[in-house]
């Protein structure tokens, strides 16, 4: 009989991987730790027992019934841990059926160096599954953060059309042109350090033969200095 078998400790499951016995293989699903397997892992070392099986569980696993094992009960087995990071998390188990005292040290030896192969070999697989979680959840994290861009540049699309409106009505209300007065004539350049500003300026006639010159520059910028601007243009005494 050969058998192979790994746990989860965190669950408390035990995985039935290979159970052969005759020939004949039997499919075990997985199920609770059973209190064999609980007693051998607390143990935690390779296990010879060559002749009177029945008496070695009876004395040191009195909570075993022999009964709800599958396949005949065994004349001598060996089992060794496969152990990751120093704790068992499997074991490799050979029963004979047939006799008693068919194994020697020297299979115990082999069997253990089966186990430290298997284990190496499990701790790939451990590792292996949780680079590809890994890289399962980066995906789903760059997915969402590309979902996230794409959402604040649309938002930002948005303002940036919006911000552009207001600048042309921001421009429309400034003068682009001043007339002459008398022997003053006026030119005007406008540079605004974002797309509005809070810059406002004019040339007026005032009663009797005056000029009213207005130049408003609001402290700060953007679309805050923008709105400020607006209100003065309404509270000035410029006929705009």
């Amino acid at each position: 009989t050969v058998l192979l078998t790994t746990f989860d400790l965190e669950t408390d499951t035990q995985y039935p991987h290979f159970y052969i016995e005759g020939g004949t293989r039997y499919h075990i699903g997985p199920g609770p730790i059973s209190i064999l397997w609980r007693t051998f892992l607390d143990y935690g070392k390779p296990l010879l027992v060559n002749n009177h099986v029945d008496e070695f569980l009876k004395q040191n696993v009195p909570e075993f019934n022999i009964m709800d094992s599958v396949g005949e009960p065994a004349k001598c087995l060996c089992v060794v841990p496969i152990k990751i990071k120093g704790t068992p998390q499997g074991v490799v188990c050979l029963q004979n059926v047939e006799r008693e005292n068919a194994f020697t040290e020297s299979d115990v030896n082999l069997l253990e160096t089966l186990a430290n192969s298997m284990s190496v070999a499990l701790e790939n697989v451990r590792l292996f599954e949780e680079t590809q979680h890994l890289l399962r959840e980066t995906e789903q994290r760059t997915a969402e953060l590309q979902g996230a861009l794409a959402d604040l540049k649309e938002r930002d699309d948005l303002i940036q059309k919006q911000l552009d409106i207001a600048s042309t009505i921001q421009r429309g209300i400034l003068p682009g042109r001043i007339d002459d007065w008398n022997e003053l004539k006026f030119s005007i350049r406008y540079i605004a350090m974002e797309k509005i500003g809070g810059d406002f300026y004019d040339v007026y006639q005032l009663k009797g033969n005056k000029l009213g010159l207005l130049m408003a520059d609001v402290s700060g910028h953007g679309l805050p200095a923008a709105l400020v601007t607006t209100c003065l243009l309404y509270t000035s005494p410029s006929p705009r």
